[in-house]
């Protein structure tokens, strides 16, 4: 225990009072905040421990020039409050990440990032189509990658992120479920598996909650569980709720989605209104209290009742389908994303080597990747409204597909975001 004038200060975290407990992960984005802004006060040759507002301004507007989002900048300055509250050397001092000028100026790049277009862009949610993408493309072994690491990763995979979806898990309620938290009896009504959640956002206390998961999500979980790989008392291999989101953002990026570890909970929420849900059942399955908060999630498909509809009159609402039906359809999409998948991999091969070797362009299985593309996408593939990117940017080395549509490379289009992305940082040092 320290001694800070005459109050000791207990040095166990659970003897603290009159402060909120900070969980590991919050802490150590605290940390990672109050030390850039330490950096930026040495580069510059100021004390971080003797600043002030007009300090803490110059700090975030220099940030943002450096093209860090305000949603980061505004965590930062928290982890300058909070370090003004915990570290010793500070107490008594006045915080001047609190001062209104700073608000101010946090309000100012907040509206510039709005004007340039830069907004806090939520990750893809993972619905039904999505996840049958994903899940084709986790199969598939990355660069410098064992087959037997690819095969272990796409075995976790193919069990979590169903179970997420399912179970509107957020990513630490995952990383801390176990194997005996999974009923191994279906319910006689359903016919899904219980998942007991001994503690969640919303339930700091454990008094528990439970979710469902469907039986073909249940029969993947056995099968991962079988596996030599998999954990004996957690179904995650990691306990990191930020790994587990790396994970899901890099497969996402493979698949060319942004997802994050709360992607599944959202597209779990999207399919719960999508499919009639009432708000009762939206918020019992996410597990959220308050009904705005739930709308958050499902405000795309929320926008189609909204009042302006009833102008153009209603359409008839379609029966809704049977389970086989259903099952058919779900499956049909399935199909297709893994047909989208396929072609585009190969043909993005196919593009590649052109870059490289401008003469083989017409090579025999070059030329058929592009016979095939040309003949499945208005076949079938438009049939989920996509066709094959064109930048349309000068000089783009895409492949002719046929007279009129060019592919262009997924390398080609990270490029031209690259060099927007450049101009747009310039503008604003500018």
């Amino acid at each position: 225990m320290g001694c800070d004038n005459g109050r000791m200060e207990p040095t166990d975290p659970l003897l603290r009072t009159g402060r909120k407990r900070v969980k590991p992960g919050t802490l150590a984005n605290y940390e990672a905040g109050w030390r850039r802004y330490a950096e930026w006060c040495a580069s510059t040759g100021r004390d971080p421990l003797d600043g002030d507002a007009e300090q803490v301004c110059e700090f975030l507007v220099a940030m943002y020039r450096l093209g860090i989002k305000p949603g980061t900048l505004k965590l930062w300055r928290v982890a300058i409050t909070f370090r003004y509250q915990t570290d010793p050397a500070l107490k008594g001092k006045e915080n001047p990440a609190e001062a209104p000028e700073v608000s101010d100026v946090l309000k100012n790049i907040t509206e510039d990032a709005a004007d340039a277009g830069i907004t806090e862009r939520q990750a893809t949610p993972l619905t039904l189509d999505v996840l049958g993408q994903v899940l084709e493309v986790s199969a598939l072994r990355r660069q410098r990658e064992s087959e037997a690491q690819a095969e272990r990763r796409h075995a976790e995979m193919v069990a979590v992120l169903p179970t997420m979806f399912d179970a509107m898990l957020r990513g630490d309620e995952m990383v801390r479920a176990r194997w005996s938290d999974l009923s191994t009896t279906p319910h006689p009504k359903s016919g899904h598996y219980r998942l007991a959640i001994p503690k969640s956002k919303t339930d700091q206390t454990g008094k528990g909650s439970h979710a469902f998961v469907s039986s073909a999500t249940f029969e993947a979980l056995q099968r991962w569980r079988k596996h030599p790989a998999a954990d004996p008392e957690f179904i995650c291999t990691t306990r990191n709720p930020n790994a587990l989101g790396q994970r899901i953002r890099r497969l996402g990026e493979a698949a060319g989605i942004k997802l994050s570890g709360h992607s599944a909970r959202r597209g779990g929420a999207n399919e719960i209104i999508r499919n009639g849900g009432s708000d009762r059942q939206l918020k019992q399955a996410g597990r959220w209290r308050k009904s705005d908060t739930a709308s958050k999630y499902v405000d795309e498909f929320a926008a189609a009742d909204n009042g302006m509809t009833l102008v153009y009159g209603n359409a008839p609402e379609p029966e809704p389908a049977t389970e086989p039906e259903a099952v058919a359809a779900w499956e049909f999409a399935l199909d297709l994303q893994a047909k989208i998948v396929r072609l585009k991999s190969a043909l993005n091969m196919a593009v590649a080597l052109s870059f490289d070797h401008p003469d083989i362009a017409e090579h025999p299985e070059v030329a058929a990747i592009r016979a095939e593309v040309c003949e499945n996408w208005p076949e079938r593939l438009t049939e989920l409204g996509i066709d094959p990117p064109d930048c349309e940017r000068p000089g783009c080395p895409g492949m002719r597909l046929d007279g009129q549509q060019r592919w262009c490379s997924d390398r080609c289009q990270q490029d031209n975001r690259n060099a927007t992305k450049r101009a747009e940082r310039a503008e604003r040092t500018d």
